[in-house]
């Protein structure tokens, strides 16, 4: 392994002094790196634990006032068993920095890694982002804190955002290596960076220059149609009269409930009577779940926008001019009758709300607090009113058009997308500077203020619709998650069906083995007992028939009339016989 002192990657001279906040933590160093102060060169030197790694992060945060912050590391060298790098870079926050882990796997930490070209986000499981790392290849990262990303470059190309949000400080620049031997070289600012940063801040300087002159003319929008038109009545309660016979509606206007007996599919829908206001940035209602049937866990109701014509035996989405969320499957329903995968079910407790945002004409859900995010990027044809529907004998449903508190936080949300308003109460100065700049910024492009709100609106169009896609990417992102987890759970129930398919099987030889030996034993048995009473026959006339022939041979002769040789030849045929049957006697024993 050849000194760390040679390893010399950056082809240029500092362009600066070096001051603290282009140090690195020598603290974390001393735990696993060798380092060259010098050219800001570190190596791993040990490793603490067998897939352990060693991170180390700068000496300073990012400083808090900035707009863009940015740095780099060049890779310098590999480490022994890897033809590519272990190392990761991002940020990180918070007093407590673990040393052990890479970049991006602990809370409040964001890393970009080398070994995989994956994101992590506080957590252990990363994304697909970029490329792999490799020799001499030069990754950085940057914050922008005015659009709250986090992106990564790679050799002087930009690589997009990856993370949509920026930890709280003090944020840190970070690093981690794995493999004993690879060395990476830092730029926290001393160097020149291989990425164009000056570019990129003056690219976000004209994009927020837009977005002021986008907020006056929105702004002007907003006060010339409120002096032109008059507010409407907002929709306060449902209507008895736009309502399905067979669901019934609390006095207040506010609670729905299936009696049953529906016909058809047994759906029961209403709606309100007024529209929905459309002179508001944000129009947003709330539903929640009291009750479900007693045969169903979860709820079959729906929740969305209906154009005025509303069929009450459908549910919302079905039909044309309809857009909703349904509960039984928790897909979402546009004009159709065959919806997409949206969002969870709908169970008892849970508070579903509908929101339309004017700014991006979206409909969007949240649930139980939480933002789903936007479902349909249309809305109705005006006027439009808040729907609802429910489908199984005794569930109840209950309305807030904002009577009570909302459980998600509109106010919050709204403000995003809410014009810049004067203040009456601000000085004459302040609201000059903003005029004296339309007109400036009018003059040097040589247009009118009518021109420059028109070509400050197309900005702003183009702008929504980049978020648009970026909004729909992330949706897909986690669609594509969802499915693979999905099919992990899928992959996983197939394996146990397996499992405890075959220790059926082996169950079901046992048994028949067992049952295959019972029937051998009792086979046997019968063959022995069988065998046995055969001989006992067999005994049975031995015996009989040696009987006879004693009784044969000791009849006696009258004696008067034998001679003494004749008698002599009778007793010793009878001691004869006595012997044959003791022999005989002893062979049975046997």
């Amino acid at each position: 392994m050849c000194d760390i002192q040679a390893i010399d990657v950056f082809e240029h001279s500092p362009i600066v002094e070096e001051r603290d906040e282009y140090k690195l933590d020598t603290g974390g160093l001393q735990r696993g790196f060798d380092f060259n102060p010098d050219r800001m060169v570190i190596r791993r030197n040990r490793m603490s634990y067998n897939e352990d790694f060693a991170a180390v992060r700068a000496f300073r945060p990012c400083p808090a006032d900035a707009d863009v912050y940015y740095f780099e590391m060049k890779i310098a060298q590999l480490g022994a068993s890897n033809q590519f790098c272990t190392c990761s870079i991002g940020v990180t926050s918070g007093p407590i920095f673990p040393l052990h882990k890479p970049v991006g796997w602990e809370r409040g930490t964001f890393g970009y890694h080398g070994d995989d070209g994956c994101a992590f986000e506080q957590t252990g499981r990363g994304v697909q982002y970029g490329p792999i790392m490799k020799k001499g290849d030069v990754v950085g990262c940057g914050l922008n804190f005015i659009e709250k990303t986090i992106f990564f470059t790679h050799n002087g190309r930009m690589l997009g955002n990856a993370f949509h949000i920026i930890p709280d400080p003090p944020i840190y620049p970070s690093f981690s290596v794995k493999d004993e031997g690879e060395a990476i070289a830092v730029n926290l600012g001393c160097f020149p960076f291989r990425f164009d940063i000056d570019s990129y801040k003056s690219g976000l300087e004209r994009a927020g220059i837009s977005s002021l002159l986008g907020r006056i003319d929105q702004q002007a929008d907003r006060i010339h149609e409120e002096e032109v038109r008059p507010k409407p009545s907002w929709p306060s309660k449902l209507s008895k009269r736009e309502s399905s016979a067979f669901c019934v509606i609390g006095h207040d206007g506010l609670t729905v409930e299936h009696m049953g007996n529906a016909p058809d599919r047994g759906f029961c829908a209403v709606r309100t009577s007024t529209p929905c206001p459309t002179d508001v940035t944000v129009y947003y209602f709330e539903m929640s779940i009291t009750a479900v049937s007693d045969a169903h866990e979860h709820c079959e109701c729906s929740i969305g926008l209906s154009s005025s014509q509303f069929d009450t035996t459908h549910p919302v989405g079905w039909d044309r001019g309809t857009y909703g969320y349904h509960g039984d499957d928790g897909h979402k329903f546009g004009e159709r009758g065959f919806g997409e995968p949206y969002a969870n079910r709908m169970l008892k407790g849970d508070v579903i709300g509908c929101g339309v945002n004017f700014s991006t004409q979206e409909i969007f859900y949240t649930k139980n607090g939480e933002f789903i995010g936007p479902a349909f990027d249309v809305l109705p044809d005006s006027p439009f009113y808040p729907s609802f529907s429910v489908r199984l004998k005794g569930e109840k449903i209950t309305i807030n058009f904002g009577r009570s508190p909302f459980r998600f936080n509109i106010d919050e949300y709204a403000s995003i997308f809410k014009p810049v308003e004067s203040d009456s109460t601000s000085s004459s100065s302040a609201s000059g500077t903003e005029e004296s700049f339309v007109e400036e910024e009018s003059e040097n492009r040589g247009m009118n203020l009518s021109g420059l709100f028109a070509h400050m609106r197309a900005m702003g169009e183009e702008m929504n619709r980049q978020e648009e896609e970026r909004r729909r990417s992330e949706v897909e992102r986690k669609r594509r998650e969802e499915e693979e987890r999905r099919r992990s759970e899928e992959e996983n129930r197939r394996r146990r069906n397996e499992v405890e398919n075959r220790r059926r099987e082996e169950e079901a030889r046992r048994r028949i083995e067992e049952e295959r030996t019972r029937r051998e034993e009792e086979g046997r048995r019968i063959r022995e007992e069988r065998e046995k009473d055969r001989k006992m026959a067999e005994m049975s006339k031995t015996i009989d028939e040696l009987k006879a022939k004693l009784e044969s041979a000791l009849v006696m002769p009258d004696l008067n009339t034998v001679s003494d040789e004749e008698l002599k030849a009778i007793f010793e045929r009878g001691e004869k016989v006595k012997r044959k049957m003791r022999m005989e006697n002893k062979c049975l024993r046997v």
